[in-house]
């Protein structure tokens, strides 16, 4: 089994026994939040940046968001700790507090044209035709927990409730983009980087060599070593050659990469 294959209810799991009672009880709520949020069987290498830094949005009208996202972050470190991925996915989780607001607004893109390699629309047709497989089950298990007549504690119900809805807004958002994403063959030829192309960069401020292949939004994991086009690495990337060097803000300072290898 590949390390990104593990779900994310075993990895908290697994990370939950490296606590102590009193560390597990003050985490195991807001973990569990995620978890649900996410796909409880879904695997960590399935998330996506774009998922985990709208789960920030997600919290932000809780009282105390940052609190309600600091073991999540802990749990991330711990999954890097635990070379279950390669960085620290949890970075990408922060709160907007005005983003419930604007959210809306998202909607109406939607219809944009999305680029998309072949492999990735290949997987995303996959997933969409898994998760419309799952729509029986799903419903057979709402129909199973919602025959406790006790509504008032009924967890499993909440989750199998929480879990249809977030297996048809994910449904809805694949339909969109399989219709109206175009297949960009970029890998092939030249000597700039593009979507489809895969680059090893240095990342000269830690003295780390990372590789990465450039992917669009929607089929962008870095777990998988997918990097987004759209990410700020990914826009300061696009269009250059092997040995430039490209810079990237960050709320930390600038980094700097190098630009070792394209293929």
């Amino acid at each position: 089994m590949s390390e990104g294959s593990i779900t994310v209810a075993k990895a908290i799991a697994q990370y939950l026994a490296t606590l102590d009672a009193k560390d597990k009880k003050a985490q195991q709520q807001d973990l569990n939040r995620f978890s649900r949020w996410c796909g409880a069987n879904r695997r960590i290498d399935q998330l996506k940046v774009t998922e985990l830094d709208n789960y920030g949005e997600h919290v932000a009208d809780q009282n105390d968001p940052m609190e309600k996202i600091r073991p999540v972050k802990a749990f991330f470190s711990y999954v890097k700790k635990a070379k279950i991925t390669e960085i620290n996915l949890g970075v990408h989780i922060r709160v907007k507090r005005t983003a419930r607001r604007r959210a809306p607004k998202k909607a109406v893109k939607k219809t944009d044209t999305i680029e998309l390699t072949q492999h990735g629309m290949d997987e995303l047709q996959q997933e969409l035709d898994k998760l419309v497989a799952e729509r029986p089950a799903i419903a057979e298990s709402i129909r199973l927990a919602a025959a406790d007549k006790d509504f008032r504690e009924n967890a499993p119900l909440d989750a199998a409730k929480d879990h249809q809805g977030q297996v048809e807004a994910r449904i809805r958002e694949l339909e969109a983009i399989v219709k109206t994403g175009i297949v960009m063959d970029g890998a092939q030829g030249g000597n700039k980087i593009r979507l489809g192309t895969v680059v090893t960069i240095c990342d000269i401020t830690h003295n780390e060599q990372l590789c990465y292949t450039l992917v669009g939004p929607s089929e962008a994991s870095l777990a998988k070593g997918k990097l987004s086009v759209d990410s700020p690495i990914g826009k300061m990337l696009v269009g250059r050659a092997k040995g430039q060097i490209v810079k990237v803000k960050a709320p930390m300072g600038t980094l700097e990469y190098r630009i070792e290898e394209i293929a």
